[in-house]
């Protein structure tokens, strides 16, 4: 709790004007609760998407695990087939090999091949022998018989050739060669094949694992936005918090100021009117205070007149009492009993020299009366059964003119409405001690008596 006990009146009157104008409106709870719960359904929406997708993700990892298996298969086979192919094009070159190495072509290039070498051979040769023949036999010219020659030697040439390539089984080596290329050509199929599905397993596996990727991302994506929504979420919770906080600091600040001028709007009364005193007595502002003396003054004067006029119809009374009792004593002759009839002892009342102090005292109670707390009274049993409440204590404020008063007549003047009832009691124990001054003169004799 902040100590304004440095502060005056004044400055606590102003610390509390600015303090209402920064007045804190109390969060509604329930727009509060209504924000909370939206965000909630929101977090709790996007948990069940995230739990969906989970569930997805599983059953495409458990796709991908067969496509998985499948193109191991698919890649095996190929590799199966890529060996086998492999193979083959090596018994292919190996027989182009045992091909060179029968013709003795040391890296030259391989003969062309011949069909039907034989039936070739024998065409080369009868060509070659008609040649000849013509050769001998036929009346050429120079330029026939030099082409004859040139067409002679280019036979025994392809005779020689053809014969060596029958004499090393090319014809056998070609015919292997193509059983070895069909055999490649054949099983190339095959690997195609086996291609082709390791492909479309390939394909259909990197499909799915797209599926599995794009499951993540959204997975992802889903948990970013819970993490935004459970902060959106502590945000509003935090604001709430703050907000009810700001508007509890602000009903306690006015608490404290409230307290703070009630505690020192006594002192401040006193202090003002203390200052008017002063002022009175340096003439700054003599003409009201003697007229606020005089209108007091009145007052007590009228107070004291009804007062008054109560006490002489009371004295007249009692001297009418007396004058009549005179005159009935007077007419009285006839003794009974030999004696005289007895007139009734009349007590005259005396002036009271105590009387404005008595008018003054019942002034006060009726003053102390006023300002007691008013009072409900119930007297049903439920109201009996009931436990009683404790007093309110108020401080009360006076001017002036009535602590004099209070000193006049020698009683404490009451700062505390629970005061009230026994400074009342102790004026009308005042009135009684001028009415009684011998009981008060022996009460003191006692006191002071050894």
């Amino acid at each position: 709790m902040s100590n304004y006990s440095d502060l005056s009146y004044s400055q606590l009157q102003k610390k509390y004007n600015a303090h209402l104008k920064s007045k804190k409106s109390k969060p509604d709870e329930k727009t509060f609760k209504d924000k909370e719960k939206i965000s909630k359904d929101a977090v709790n929406e996007k948990k069940l998407q995230l739990a969906e997708l989970k569930y997805d993700l599983e059953r495409i990892r458990g796709k991908t695990d067969k496509m998985r298996e499948q193109q191991q298969a698919m890649n095996s086979k190929l590799k199966d087939a890529s060996k086998t192919l492999q193979k083959r094009k090596e018994q292919t070159k190996e027989v182009y090999k045992q091909l060179a190495d029968q013709m003795g072509l040391d890296g030259a290039k391989m003969p062309k091949r011949i069909q039907n070498p034989k039936e070739r051979l024998k065409g080369f040769q009868d060509e070659l022998n008609a040649k000849k023949q013509s050769l001998r036999l036929d009346d050429l010219a120079t330029s026939q018989e030099k082409k004859i020659m040139r067409d002679i030697k280019v036979l025994e040439a392809s005779i020689k050739q053809v014969d060596k390539y029958l004499q090393h089984n090319v014809q056998e080596v070609w015919e292997k060669k193509d059983e070895t290329q069909k055999n490649v050509d054949e099983f190339r199929e095959e690997h195609n094949t086996a291609f082709e599905n390791f492909k479309t397993a390939r394909e259909q596996a990197n499909e799915a694992f797209s599926d599995l990727d794009d499951n993540r991302k959204q997975q992802d994506q889903i948990q970013d936005k819970i993490k935004e929504q459970q902060k959106a979420r502590e945000s509003i919770q935090t604001d709430y918090k703050k907000q009810m906080d700001a508007w509890q600091s602000w009903q306690r600040m006015e608490r404290q100021l409230k307290t703070a001028m009630n505690e020192k709007q006594y002192d401040v009364e006193i202090e003002a009117d203390t200052k008017k005193e002063s002022k009175k007595k340096s003439g700054a502002k003599a003409s009201e205070a003697k007229k606020e003396v005089e209108q007091e003054k009145a007052k007590l004067k009228k107070a004291q007149e009804q007062l008054q006029s109560v006490e002489d119809r009371r004295a007249a009374a009692v001297a009418a009492y007396k004058q009549c009792q005179d005159n009935l004593k007077k007419k009285t002759t006839a003794p009974v009993a030999g004696g005289e009839v007895a007139a009734p002892e009349v007590i005259e009342k005396e002036d009271d020299p105590h009387q404005a102090e008595k008018d003054l005292c019942r002034s006060l109670i009726a003053y102390c009366q006023s300002n007691l707390p008013s009072k409900k009274t119930d007297d049903s049993p439920k109201a009996k059964k009931k436990k009683k409440k404790k007093k309110k204590k108020i401080r009360l404020t006076h001017k002036p003119i009535n602590f004099s008063n209070f000193a006049k007549v020698g009683v404490g003047i009451p700062i505390w409405s629970t005061d009230l009832e026994a400074c009342i009691k102790n004026l009308e124990e005042r009135i009684s001690s001028y009415d009684n001054p011998d009981a008060d003169t022996e009460e003191s004799v006692k006191d002071t008596s050894v």
